[in-house]
This record gives C-alpha cells, sequence and structure tokens, in this order.
C-alpha cells in the first residue's frame, strides 16, 4: 500500500458486530456484508479502539506470536481494502 496511514476510524457507515471469534461489518450505504476472520477482527477491534497502526501491529504481534512484517502486511492489505469500500478514513 504506497500510503500507509499511521491511524484510521471506522465510518458511520459501517456497523460492527462480533460473533464468535468473527466479526461481521455491513455498510449501511449499500447492504453489503463482509465477514472478517479472528485476527482481522482483532484489528477492527483495535481500530475502534483507536489504536494507531503501529499499535495495532505490536498487538497482534504480541497475541499470535507473529512476525512484525507478516502482521503490518496484513493489517495494510485490510485497511487498503476497508479504505476502498470506504468503511474506513485515514485520520493522519
Amino acid at each position: 500500500m504506497p500510503n500507509k496511514p499511521n491511524a484510521v476510524k471506522l465510518a458511520e457507515s459501517a456497523l460492527v458486530q462480533k460473533v464468535s471469534e468473527e466479526m461481521v461489518i455491513l455498510d449501511v450505504n449499500n447492504g453489503q456484508y463482509y465477514t472478517l476472520n479472528e485476527v482481522a477482527a482483532d484489528m477492527v477491534e483495535l481500530v475502534r479502539l483507536g489504536s494507531s497502526t503501529d499499535e495495532i501491529v505490536n498487538a497482534i504481534c504480541s497475541q499470535y506470536d507473529a512476525k512484525e512484517s507478516e502482521v503490518e502486511a496484513d493489517l495494510h492489505a485490510l485497511l487498503a481494502t476497508l479504505l476502498d469500500k470506504q468503511l474506513v478514513y485515514s485520520v493522519d
């Protein structure tokens, strides 16, 4: 992702519900549902809490004992998709 945001917020049009270990996001503007796996759900939950991208990477690395480079790549891919769908916006 060429322009990596340092922080994002959920758009008002994104309704989020955690179900078990997954998360569902409803885009109220178009009625589309998006289902996130456990790791992506944890990332979005941290976005909801106001964490920066660096804080999210650190938290996910600790929680899942994962490599920083992999978590960072996964987070930025997720954010790129959510930005494209206008479900989050950059607050940089």
